[in-house]
C-alpha cells in the first residue's frame, strides 16, 4: 500500500493507450473484412458473393452457441477462478461437435436443397475459420485481461494482412470463391499459432488442462453467454436470411455490400468496448462513480463518430458503393425506388449507429455481470426484427430489412439502458452506504 503498483500491473498500459491499440487493431479488422468483401465483390459474381455472405451468417451463430463466451468469462474474472488453460479444452471439444454439426448440415442441404459441392466446400471452410478464429480468441483473451492491446492489435493487423495476401493471390487463381476462404483459414492459423500463442505465455501459462469437474462449471457458467451471443449473432443475420429467401443471392451481395461498412465500424467499436470491460468490472466492484464517467465517456466519443459516418454516407453513399464493389451494387442500391424519401444506404448506417449504441450499453450490463438482463435484451431485439422480416420483406425487400433493423436495435439499446439506469447503483447511493 502507497509503495507504487506491483511489476506485473506496470506492464499494463494505461486505459487510453489500451483503447487506442484496440481502436486501431480493430480499424484494421474492419478494414480488413470491407477489403475482402471490395476483392469479392470485384472479382466474382453476386450469387458466389451471396453465398458466401450467407454462409458466414449460418455458420457463425453456430460457432457462437457452441463455443460459448469463454473469453468474456476468462477477462472478466476478477478473482482469477478461471484458468486460460481449461477454457482451451471445453474449447477443443465445442468446436468438435461445430465440425459434426456443420456435416451433419451440408448433408441435409446436399439431400434436400442439391447443393453442389462448390457451396459445402464454402460452408465448412467458413467454419474451419470459425473453429480456428475461436480458438486464437482465447489467448486474446488473456492479453486482453492483462491489458495488452497493443499485442492484440498487432494480432488483428498481421491477420488482416495476411488474409488480404491470400485473398488477392487466390481470386486471381480461381474462378471460384472458396479457395479465398481457404488462404482466409491459412492465414489465421499460422498467425494464431506463431504469434497469439506465443505473446499469450508471455504473462500466464496457457497449456491446455483437462478436468471434466472444471469443464462443466466452465460450461454452466459460459453456456448462457454463448446463448446471448448467439442470439446476437443470429439478430445480425435475419435480415439477410429473409432477404435471401424471398429475393435470391444476388440481393443477399447488395445488401452485404452496406453492411460491411456497418460491420467495420462494429468492429472498431468492439474494439473499444474490449478494452474498457475488464476497467469497467473493476470499476463497478469498487468504484461506482469512476465506473458511470468512463461510460459516459465512451458513448460520447462513439456518438461523435458515428454523426460523422453517417453524414459521410449521406453525402457519398453512392460513390462509396461504387468503389468497394460492381455497377451492378450501384444501380440496384440507387435505383429510384431505394432512395425515395431516405436513401437506403443511409438507413442501414443509421440501423448501425443505434446498434453501436446498444453495444455500448449491452457491454457495461456485461461488466456488471447483469447476463440475463442483456439475454432479455436482445431476445426481444431478435423478435422485433424477424417478425418485421417476415411481414414485410417479401412486399418491401431491403428496405423493410433496414427498418427491421433499426427497431431491432432500438428495443435491445432501451432495454439495456432501463436495466443499467434502474438496477445499476448510482454514485449517490453508493456514497450513502447503500
Amino acid at each position: 500500500m502507497g509503495q507504487g503498483r506491483p511489476a506485473a500491473d506496470r506492464s499494463k498500459g494505461s486505459l487510453s493507450t489500451n483503447a487506442a491499440w484496440a481502436v486501431a487493431g480493430n480499424i484494421s479488422y474492419g478494414a480488413g473484412r470491407l477489403l475482402i468483401f471490395v476483392i469479392l465483390a470485384k472479382a466474382f459474381d453476386q450469387e458466389q458473393v451471396g453465398q458466401f455472405v450467407l454462409s458466414l451468417v449460418i455458420v457463425t451463430p453456430l460457432s457462437f452457441l457452441l463455443n460459448m463466451e469463454l473469453r468474456l468469462v476468462l477477462v472478466t474474472d476478477t478473482k482469477g477462478l478461471v484458468d486460460a488453460g481449461h477454457c482451451l479444452a471445453v474449447r477443443l471439444v465445442s468446436n468438435a461437435v461445430l465440425a459434426l454439426v456443420l456435416l451433419g448440415f451440408c448433408e441435409v442441404m446436399r439431400n434436400g436443397w442439391g447443393w453442389d459441392g462448390d457451396k459445402i466446400a464454402l460452408m465448412l471452410l467458413v467454419g474451419g475459420v470459425r473453429m480456428v478464429e475461436s480458438m486464437a480468441d482465447l489467448y486474446l483473451g488473456v492479453l486482453q485481461k492483462h491489458e495488452r492491446m497493443k499485442n492484440v492489435a498487432i494480432s488483428q493487423t498481421l491477420k488482416t494482412l495476411a488474409v488480404l495476401l491470400c485473398a488477392v493471390v487466390a481470386a486471381q487463381w480461381s474462378e471460384d470463391i472458396w479457395p479465398v476462404v481457404a488462404g482466409w483459414l491459412l492465414a489465421v492459423l499460422l498467425v494464431g499459432w506463431y504469434y497469439d500463442r506465443r505473446c499469450a505465455g508471455r504473462y500466464q501459462p496457457v497449456g491446455i488442462h483437462w478436468s471434466s469437474g472444471v469443464s462443466k462449471d466452465l460450461v454452466k457458467l459460459a453456456f448462457p453467454l454463448g446463448i446471448f451471443v448467439t442470439i446476437t449473432s443470429f439478430n445480425d443475420g435475419v435480415g439477410r436470411y429473409f432477404v435471401g429467401y424471398f429475393m435470391g443471392d444476388a440481393v443477399v451481395a447488395y445488401l452485404a455490400a452496406m453492411l460491411f461498412v456497418v460491420t467495420g465500424a462494429a468492429a472498431v467499436q468492439n474494439g473499444v468496448n474490449q478494452s474498457v470491460l475488464p476497467r469497467l468490472a473493476v470499476y463497478y466492484a469498487s468504484n461506482i462513480d469512476a465506473f458511470w464517467k468512463l461510460l459516459r465517456r465512451v458513448l460520447a466519443l462513439s456518438w461523435l463518430a458515428m454523426a460523422g459516418l453517417l453524414a459521410v454516407v449521406w453525402w457519398q453513399g453512392k460513390l462509396i458503393v461504387r468503389i468497394i464493389s460492381r455497377t451492378e451494387y450501384v444501380d440496384y442500391l440507387y435505383a429510384p425506388e431505394q432512395v425515395k424519401d431516405v436513401p437506403l444506404f443511409v438507413l442501414v448506417i443509421f440501423a448501425g449507429c443505434v446498434l453501436l449504441t446498444g453495444m455500448i450499453v449491452g457491454s457495461a450490463l456485461m461488466a456488471c455481470h447483469r447476463f440475463k438482463s442483456n439475454l432479455a435484451a436482445v431476445a426481444l431485439g431478435l423478435a422485433v426484427n424477424v417478425i418485421i422480416c417476415w411481414l414485410y420483406v417479401g412486399d418491401y425487400g431491403v428496405r423493410a430489412a433496414a427498418w427491421a433493423g433499426i427497431f431491432s436495435a432500438g428495443i435491445t439499446t432501451l432495454v439495456c439502458t432501463i436495466v443499467l439506469v434502474l438496477v445499476i447503483p448510482k454514485p449517490a447511493r453508493q456514497i450513502d452506504g447503500k
